[in-house]
This record gives C-alpha cells, structure tokens and sequence, in this order.
C-alpha cells in the first residue's frame, strides 16, 4: 500500500462522497428530477443531511478556535473538553434547505424567526454562558 493510502483517514473517501452528492444536491437537474418523481420531500431530507453532515466537521474544527468549548467540571457528563456550536451546524443545513426550496409559507416564515431566535441565544450562550433566566426567556 503506498504511503498516501495510509495517511488518509478512513472518513476521508466518505466524506468526499457525501461532498460530491451535496453539491449534485444542488443542481437543478436532481431537485427538478425528484421533485417531478414525487419525491420533493426526499430531496429537502438528503439535501439538509448532507450539508449537515459537510458543515459539522468545520464547526468542530472553528468551535475552539472561537473559544467555544464545554470544560468538563462537577455536574457535567463528559470528562474532555467538548466542542460546542453544534446548533450552527443544524441551523445552516436547515437555512439552506428552507433557501433552496423556495416555497416560503407564513408557517415557515415562523419556523424560521423562531429558529434563528433560538440559533442566536444558543450561540451567545456557548460563547459567554448566559445565565438560565435569559435562555429560559428567549424560548
């Protein structure tokens, strides 16, 4: 086996692939082919998946850049420090989804207040630990 082989990691090649598909996602051709097939539905879900699973590993990677970081401590589960930010991740595979369908209810146009609300005090709290009485507020 050569050298380069053994260096890759062994999400390397999947993560490449899932990449590959996101962007096929993205062509009109497959949302116009699923959606003609009755599968709208099935194209948002592997659309919003795969952006998921493409933006978590960079905002694992930026979390402790950005001083984002769960420091393990008396009542916490985990004993490593834990990246955090998770809920950006979500939140981009879900924006880009609601974007790339264009179909922009009233019903969705709440969804959508309601989530980047709820995005923008998660966010404030990894980085600067609000106290519970304005997280308990926002929601």
């Amino acid at each position: 086996m050569n050298e380069r082989h053994e260096t890759l990691s062994p999400w390397s090649a999947d993560k490449l692939a899932v990449t590959l598909f996101v962007l096929f996602m993205f062509s009109g051709e497959a949302r116009d082919l699923l959606s003609q097939s009755g599968l709208r539905w099935a194209y948002l879900l592997l659309l919003s998946f795969g952006v998921g699973f493409v933006v978590t590993p960079i905002i694992y990677v930026l979390a402790p850049r950005l001083g984002a970081v769960d420091m393990p401590a008396g009542r916490k589960d985990h004993g490593v420090p834990t990246a955090l930010l998770g809920g950006v991740a979500l939140y981009i595979a879900f924006a880009v989804t609601v974007l790339r369908n264009f179909a922009f209810t009233d019903e969705l146009k709440g969804i959508a207040v309601a989530g980047t609300l709820i995005l923008a005090v998660g966010v404030a709290d990894d980085l600067l630990d609000l106290p519970a009485r304005w997280k308990l507020l926002a929601q």
